[in-house]
């Protein structure tokens, strides 16, 4: 606001084709709810929807600037005409990124962006992120952008509706489908649950928007993934799950042909080297004494637990955002009884139980003082709505996936050249953000659990 004050969060999904013009848009809140959308087809139309207007809006008609602002996520040919032009713009550059930036006075009584910034990632020129600030009489507010998730998919990965106004949620539709729904996703997962560990990391399990679920995955063998299907068909209204389980030894496809990927110039290690190597020389000395002789095989296997750990702890993550932020409405968590509360509340606390042992697994393997592996559950900030630990899921995720990146850089092996790009210092301060966020989910929904069958 122009108080300053954060007036709401919101995610924008952004789906383009790499060939065609076809682009859709949809504008969600925490909970994952679609409250507006805006699809553009092969030949340039654009047809807009609203939760405040379910039909769509094929007429163009001219709509306040901060009802449509969440239409421009960062985009280098936007941002251009958002700054009308290239004249205006100005350009800094970093050890990282290159910030694109345009400033302009309010010249109109009309809603106007009156300043720009336009973040690209220095390695790939992708923007990551953007602030835009809009003048509109007097008031003025700010939109910040910033990328949570990039994905680039094949073809047979994009469903026929991603790009469709059809697919577009009506809620009323959504609601008769949620009531029938809710506690068919909550066994699934309760399913998943009770799998070994890499079953559970093989399969994902993703509620839509329009109550559609989806169960996919690549497993080990064959065998698992037929016994897997047929417990999940089993379900009561199993049937209306699209499961599609495959296994590593599927035999291929008649007339089909396997896809080959080929790296040039190829890719050489000289020899089997770690970022950090010398931490944990130092690590495996203090424990095991000065005197006992580190071979190098055993410091890559040390390394490469605790990159092992890391994705772990980044899919737990990404299974609590995705059980917590989008498979459930607030309405439908609100509404549910008290059986597929706990059902939903034992799926949140099965990956956090997950992440919290790999995090205090990795603690270890770097040599982290024992006596700091956990904080007080007293000295813990409760989680007070719904809302609140969505917010903390989702900061979780990317906490997470941060730790994830920076142990892959310094623990996997690559180029003797390669450079460090975090200190023990600050591997230390990001393991243990992921954990007071850890803490605080698991802390939330333990304290639910008990309150839930309290008499």
């Amino acid at each position: 606001s122009g108080e300053g004050k954060t007036i709401t969060d919101m995610e924008v999904d952004s789906l383009r084709s790499a060939d065609r013009p076809l682009r859709a848009l949809y504008l969600r809140t925490i909970s994952g709810n679609v409250i507006a959308s805006r699809f553009i087809d092969d030949k340039g139309n654009v047809r807009d929807f609203s939760s405040h207007d379910k039909k769509p809006d094929s007429i163009t008609r001219q709509a306040e600037m901060q009802d449509t602002i969440w239409r421009h996520p960062p985009d280098t040919a936007d941002f251009e005409q958002l700054a009308e032009g290239k004249g205006g713009l100005q350009l800094a550059i970093s050890e990282n990124a290159y910030e694109v930036s345009f400033k302009r006075p309010a010249v109109t009584a009309e809603p106007l962006v009156i300043e720009g910034h336009l973040i690209l990632a220095a390695a790939t020129l992708r923007p990551v992120a953007q602030s835009l600030r809009v003048q509109d009489g007097p008031d003025t507010r700010e939109y910040k952008f910033k990328e949570l998730r990039y994905e680039v998919l094949l073809p047979e990965q994009v469903r026929p509706g991603d790009f469709a106004p059809d697919s577009y949620t009506d809620h009323s539709h959504a609601g008769q489908n949620s009531t029938r729904n809710v506690h068919l996703t909550l066994q699934a997962l309760g399913i998943l649950s009770h799998q070994p560990q890499n079953v559970q990391a093989a399969v994902d399990i993703v509620r839509h928007p329009d109550a559609h679920i989806d169960v996919t995955g690549v497993l080990p063998t064959r065998q698992q993934a037929q016994s897997l299907t047929q417990t999940f068909r089993a379900l009561p209204g199993g049937g209306s799950l699209t499961i599609d389980l495959h296994s590593t030894d599927d035999p291929p496809t008649p007339g089909r042909r396997g896809s080959s990927v080929e790296l040039t110039p190829q890719i050489s290690i000289a020899s089997e080297h770690i970022a950090l190597e010398d931490m944990l020389k130092n690590v495996l000395r203090a424990r095991w004494g000065a005197d006992v002789p580190l071979q190098d095989e055993q410091v890559l296997q040390v390394a490469r637990e605790i990159v092992m750990r890391s994705n772990k702890v980044d899919r737990a993550a990404w299974i609590v955002n995705q059980i917590g932020t989008k498979d459930f409405r607030n309405a439908e968590l609100a509404d549910m009884n008290s059986q597929d509360r706990q059902l939903w509340l034992e799926s949140l606390l099965g990956p956090l139980m997950i992440c919290h042992a790999e995090l205090s697994g990795i603690g270890s393997l770097l040599g982290e003082d024992e006596t700091a592996e956990s904080t007080p559950e007293e000295d813990i900030g409760p989680i007070r709505s719904v809302r609140e630990l969505a917010t903390t899921a989702d900061s979780l995720r990317q906490s997470a996936d941060r730790l994830n990146r920076l142990l892959i850089a310094d623990f996997a092996i690559s180029p003797v050249d390669s450079s460090t790009t975090a200190s023990r210092a600050e591997l230390f301060d990001q393991l243990a953000e992921v954990r007071r966020e850890e803490s605080r989910l698991r802390v939330a929904v333990e304290r639910l659990q008990r309150a839930a069958k309290t008499p």
